[in-house]
C-alpha cells in the first residue's frame, strides 16, 4: 500500500494548488482497500478459529481478547 500511495503522492497529476480529484480518489480506493482487507482478514481468523475443537484446559478466544492477548 505504502508504495503505491507514494506513487500516486509524486505524480504530477496529484497536485495543483492542492490535492486534485485524481488523488482524492486514489487516497478513499487506498483507505477503502485496506479497511475492507482488514475485515476480511479478522472475519477469517475469527471463522478459523470458530471451526477448531477445544482444547481441554486452553482459553477461549473469547478470554483472549478480553485479556488483550
Amino acid at each position: 500500500m505504502s508504495g503505491f500511495l507514494k506513487n500516486i503522492w509524486k505524480d504530477d497529476r496529484s497536485w495543483a494548488d492542492g490535492p486534485t480529484g485524481f488523488f482524492t480518489v486514489h487516497l478513499v480506493l487506498t483507505v477503502a482497500s485496506v479497511a475492507i482487507g482488514s475485515v476480511v482478514g479478522w472475519l477469517g481468523i475469527r471463522g478459523a478459529r470458530s471451526g477448531r475443537p477445544a482444547v481441554p484446559g486452553a482459553a477461549s478466544s473469547d478470554q483472549m481478547i478480553s485479556s488483550g492477548r
